[in-house]
């Protein structure tokens, strides 16, 4: 093993625990309280750290100490190898030399792998002497592409895309397919586009065979969410058993770039969608252990999202309070705003209003921050909820109201039934029978609107019916908003 004090082995370890999560070296200091004077030191070879203060910086980046332990025998083989002219590090199946291999605990080593895995190709750079990273120079150049591509029509986009070789790069595949989930939450029409433009680039990506079997596999998965989001299930199933035979089929090429966590999470969304919410969660801790740092906290807030819609509220609460100090803001800004409204929802699932209505000034703001008109409906609608809760009528209904004329207006055809619903047992339990026969007519559209369950347009036309002849009930409404949210498996809620 690596002498403890050596610092041209340990400058590698401290810049390899840095990039884990991505982080400059101001923001390793303050998530682990080591000076970054000391780790800019520490990374040019200048001094050595000492095992305690490797102990805190593999903590803040969410690596056992035993981890790093047991890989330093890594870090040296490969600082030799280099020096020796020899490229030990960029092999494609990130296998370990047998003679360093031989040192380490087998089982350490299968759960580190898959996890350092996408930092290779860093870590040969570092032991080059601190040349350029392929990586993260294709990733820079991607996204100076995005930003051309970004000001072109649909049309215009895979025109160019067909036309110009410079799009050909697994970089520019991975940037349209992270466009394609931002895409998602409001538009899932340009989420469908941009991950097809991306699974073309792939198609045209230069390399070996099994190489780009392995790129369209990542990006088949960005074609199953789209279609996911667009409604379409049977399509999106399609989509993903692709990207599991090109994803597994191009398995022995794969240099490591991809995040290998993303096709897992992805297809963990359509399980929940389908309500298989086992399947969901097996898929989203085989994401957990292949994930990095980073994306632990999108997919810790997947995680919760699936055990709410399970009915598991207590357990999604304990899960959104893991993923909050891993939430990495600079990736997703809506990040924040969501694990908020979801703390929020799952509080009132369990009627704990008090609690939730504490959060709520907290949840306009960040609404407000994001600058989308929908967030800030949501986020109005579950403040009118929190007020209901409470039985402050005089609150909730003009929240209610306002949800409910704008969800009609943008014929949204589920979110308007629900809140129509909302609305019709503050008016059933102030006794005015009158206003909700009114607004089962406004209602009606919702039947002839598209995609709408035919369990869900059943429970609705019972309650429209009864609200006609003045015999509903805030029973039967209560019941009704229960229905329709089984069969859509979706409550009000950002995404």
């Amino acid at each position: 093993m690596a002498r403890q004090g050596d610092p041209a082995d340990l400058r590698l370890v401290v810049s390899f625990l840095r990039s884990l999560s991505k982080w400059t070296q101001e923001e390793l200091s303050k998530a682990s309280g080591v000076d970054r004077g000391l780790i800019s030191d520490y990374e040019l070879g200048d001094k050595a750290p000492s095992r305690r203060t490797l102990e805190r910086l593999a903590s803040a980046v969410r690596l056992p100490y035993s981890h790093v332990e047991a890989l330093l025998p890594m870090f040296r083989a490969a600082r030799l190898a280099a020096e020796g002219g020899l490229n030990a590090v960029s092999q494609a199946d990130a296998k370990v030399p047998e003679s360093v291999a031989d040192g380490l605990d087998r089982a350490i080593l299968g759960a580190v792998i898959p996890r350092i895995q996408p930092h290779l190709l860093e870590l040969e750079a570092l032991v080059r002497g601190g040349e350029e990273v392929p990586v993260v120079q294709n990733r820079q150049q991607a996204a100076e592409l995005w930003e051309a591509l970004s000001k072109l029509s649909p049309k215009q986009r895979r025109a160019a895309v067909e036309a110009e070789p410079k799009y050909w790069t697994w970089a520019v595949a991975e940037r349209l397919c992270l466009e394609s989930v931002r895409a998602a939450a409001h538009r899932a029409d340009r989420a469908l586009e941009l991950a097809k433009v991306a699974l073309r680039v792939a198609e045209l990506a230069p390399g070996s065979e099994p190489w780009r079997s392995r790129l369209k596999g990542y990006t088949w998965a960005f074609v199953g969410n789209a279609r996911r989001v667009l409604g379409d299930l049977p399509g999106a199933e399609e989509a993903f058993v692709r990207s599991d035979c090109l994803w597994e089929a191009g398995a022995p090429a794969d240099p490591g770039v991809l995040d290998g966590s993303r096709p897992l999470d992805l297809k963990a969304s359509l399980r929940r969608h389908q309500g298989r919410y086992a399947e969901s969660l097996a898929l989203l801790d085989q994401a957990l252990a292949v994930s990095q740092p980073s994306a632990a906290g999108r997919i810790l807030l997947k995680k919760a999202f699936t055990l709410e819609q399970k009915g598991d509220y207590t357990r999604a609460l304990e899960v959104l309070s893991e993923a909050e100090p891993l939430l990495d803001r600079r990736d997703d800004p809506r990040a924040p705003a969501i694990l908020s409204f979801n703390r929020t929802v799952n509080l009132c699932h369990l009627g704990r209003y008090v609690e939730a209505q504490a959060l709520v000034p907290g949840l306009r703001e960040l609404a407000l921050g994001l600058g989308n008109e929908l967030d800030l409906m949501r986020a109005l609608w579950l403040e009118g909820r929190v007020s209901a809760g409470l039985d402050r009528r005089e609150e909730a209904l003009p929240a209610l109201e306002q949800v409910r004329r704008y969800f009609t207006r943008e014929q949204i055809a589920y979110d308007a039934a629900l809140a129509s619903l909302e609305v019709a047992v503050l008016y059933l339990e102030a006794g005015r029978t009158g206003e909700v026969k009114a607004l089962a007519e406004e209602m009606l559209w919702i039947f002839k609107a598209q995609g709408v369950h035919q369990e869900a347009l059943a429970a609705l036309k019972l309650f429209v019916e009864a609200a006609r002849q003045e015999n509903a009930t805030v029973e039967l409404a209560r019941q009704v908003i229960a229905d329709i949210a089984q069969a859509r498996r979706s409550a009000p809620r950002m995404h």
